[in-house]
């Protein structure tokens, strides 16, 4: 029996702004989260990629040269949580954040809408697709506007699960 990992991020707006880092990475907090399945790391790159008008090519490039490269977010910590169960904590870039942060209804929901144009796949979506991917757009904008508000971060822990070994 063919295994399947199961993916969900759950993303919020840190309440604090705090120039010193975290001894330890913050759990979601209850004032500000969402979380949805589909919503990981790949998913913020693709958004940066859309927003900042870079090219996969481009990254691929930089990576292959050993060149640094910002793709919006960076990792700050990761667990397991048990066998086949891990957690990665993600932090959005000032700029991601920003970016998100200014996204207009419109806007978000051509993103949605042609997300595949725009990352140059010749695929189309499905509507349940397009809808889930409408309401992830929505629900980041929303963070990213207060984190923007009060100066803080922006913060994604994401958790996978292998389904067939829980």
């Amino acid at each position: 029996m063919a295994s399947q990992v199961i993916c969900t991020g759950t993303a919020w707006a840190e309440s604090r702004a705090s120039p010193e880092p975290f001894s330890d990475p913050p759990a979601p907090g209850t004032n500000l989260q969402f979380g949805s399945p589909g919503l990981d790391a790949s998913f913020l790159a693709d958004v940066y990629v859309i927003l900042s008008g870079i090219k996969y090519d481009d990254i691929i490039s930089a990576w292959k040269a050993e060149q640094p490269i910002d793709i919006g977010h960076r990792r700050i910590a990761g667990i397991q949580l048990a066998p086949y169960h891990v957690a990665h904590l993600y932090e959005c870039s000032a700029e991601l954040r920003s970016r998100i942060a200014s996204l207009s209804p419109e806007r978000i929901e051509d993103i949605a809408r042609n997300w595949h144009v725009m990352l140059r796949h010749p695929v189309e979506s499905s509507p349940s697709r397009i809808e889930r991917r409408l309401e992830i757009i929505q629900n980041l904008a929303a963070l990213a506007r207060v984190a923007d508000r009060r100066g803080s971060r922006l913060l994604l822990r994401v958790e996978y699960k292998d389904e067939h070994e829980l």
